[in-house]
């Protein structure tokens, strides 16, 4: 939620381009840091977050891939439910961003199954 209201305000006062900028900068840094080679599913999720600014179409590309590879027939039980909340939650992220996509109707159907995800797991964990 803050993030959120930062962002928005960020766009408010300075445009579009400050937040490519910034999403820009991430990028730069997640090159450079030791961070991404210690905790490479955070750096992924950075990295879609800032490509969500610069380059919606490919996040929408990797996630509707990857989404669509975790509920093909046989490979729910190979995804765990910290998987499916980390996808669920990175959709949720993103989703702003990703209204500038070209692409937005090629994963819309996924939605519905990430907020089922989503609503499942602060079922079971009594969130």
């Amino acid at each position: 939620m803050v993030r959120e209201l930062l962002l928005t305000e960020l766009e408010r006062r300075y445009g579009w381009q400050r937040l490519q900028e910034v999403a820009a900068f991430l990028l730069q840094y997640l090159k450079t840091s030791q961070n991404p080679k210690e905790h490479p599913g955070v750096a992924q999720v950075q990295e879609w977050i800032a490509y969500s600014y610069l380059q919606p179409d490919k996040v929408v590309q990797e996630l509707t891939e990857l989404l669509e590879q975790s509920i093909a027939p046989g490979k729910d039980a190979h995804v765990s439910q910290y998987e499916k909340l980390q996808l669920a939650t990175t959709m949720e992220t993103v989703a702003g961003p990703l209204k500038n996509t070209a692409l937005q109707q090629d994963y819309q159907h996924l939605i519905p199954i990430c907020v089922q995800w989503y609503q499942s797991y602060t079922t079971d964990s009594g969130l």
